[in-house]
C-alpha cells in the first residue's frame, strides 16, 4: 500500500555544509517533524521493526540531506537514541556529507560478523543521534541473514533506526534491507523525478515485498516568492543547527 506524505521541503542543499554554519529553516524543521511524528505513531514502541529505509527512485542530489534532516527531527522529537546508517556503500553520499567516507561502517559489519556495532558507530553533535558510515567495502551484495541480524541488534539498542539506501534503481545493495525494515520512505522530487522512474521503483519495491511504502513528495527548489513570504518569520525564529560528527 502506498501512503503519500507531502513533506513540502523547498530547499536544495547543494554545498557541503557540515563544518559550515548553515542552519535548517523553520520550514525545513516543520516538514521533517511532521514525518517524524507520523513515523513514531505508525511504528509504535511495541513494534519489533522501528526501522525505516529512506530511498529515491533515481539518484537525487538532495536526498542525503533529507535523510539527515529526518534523523535529526526524530532525535529531537522523541528525545530517544536514534541511529542513522549509510546503507549505500557504492555511493557513500551520506558518509561524504558527514565526513565519514572511507571509514569502517555498515559494509564492514556485514562482511565480518565478529565486529561490534557499537565499535563503529560515531557520535554527533546531537545528544541522542549516532551515525554509522557506509564502510570500506563497496561492491559486495549483502546477504539477507546478515542484514536481518545487524538490524535486530541496532533496533535493540536504539529507539529508532533510519537507513539511507540511495537509489532503488541504481543502488541495489540496499534492497536487502526491504524485508527487514518497518517502513520505506520513497523521496520523490517535484518536477525532477520522472514518472517512469517512480513507477519502476514502485515495481521493484513490490517485487522485493517491501512493507509500508510511503511516497514523500518534496519540492527541492525555493522560489523568490517563497523566500519573500518566509523571510520575516525566519528572522524572528531561531532555527536549529544541523548535526555534525564529534571527534572522539
Amino acid at each position: 500500500m502506498i501512503v503519500n506524505y507531502d513533506a513540502n521541503l523547498i530547499e536544495r542543499h547543494r554545498r557541503p555544509w557540515l563544518w559550515k554554519k548553515r542552519r535548517w529553516s523553520d520550514h525545513d524543521n516543520a516538514a521533517y517533524r511532521r514525518i517524524a511524528l507520523q513515523l513514531n505513531y505508525d511504528l509504535p514502541k511495541e513494534s519489533a521493526a522501528r526501522s525505516v529505509l529512506v530511498a529515491t527512485p533515481a539518484p537525487c542530489p538532495f536526498s542525503a540531506a533529507g535523510g539527515v534532516g529526518l534523523a535529526s527531527s526524530l532525535e529531537q522529537e522523541l528525545g530517544r537514541p536514534v541511529l542513522l546508517i549509510d546503507a549505500c556503500p557504492a555511493r557513500q553520499e551520506l558518509s561524504r556529507m558527514l565526513t565519514g567516507a572511507e571509514m569502517e561502517g555498515w559494509a564492514d559489519l556485514l562482511r565480518d560478523p565478529s565486529r561490534s556495532l557499537e565499535s563503529l558507530v560515531l557520535r554527533t553533535s546531537s545528544e541522542h543521534l549516532r551515525f554509522l558510515p557506509a564502510g570500506t567495502t563497496r561492491h559486495e551484495t549483502p546477504g539477507s541473514e546478515g542484514v536481518e541480524a545487524r538490524l535486530k541488534t541496532a533496533t535493540a539498542i536504539y529507539d529508532f533506526v533510519l537507513a539511507f539506501g540511495g537509489s532503488v534503481l541504481n543502488d541495489t545493495s540496499s534492497l536487502a534491507l526491504l524485508p527487514h525494515v518497518g517502513c520505506v520512505l520513497l523521496f520523490v522530487a517535484e518536477n525532477e523525478t520522472r514518472i517512469e522512474d517512480l513507477e519502476a521503483a514502485q515495481e521493484a519495491l513490490a517485487l522485493c515485498k517491501a512493507r509500508n511504502v510511503r511516497v514523500v513528495l518534496t519540492s527541492p527548489h525555493r522560489g523568490k516568492a517563497d523566500l519573500a513570504s518566509q523571510a520575516e518569520s525566519q528572522r524572528e525564529s531561531r532555527p536549529r543547527a544541523i548535526p555534525r560528527l564529534v571527534p572522539e
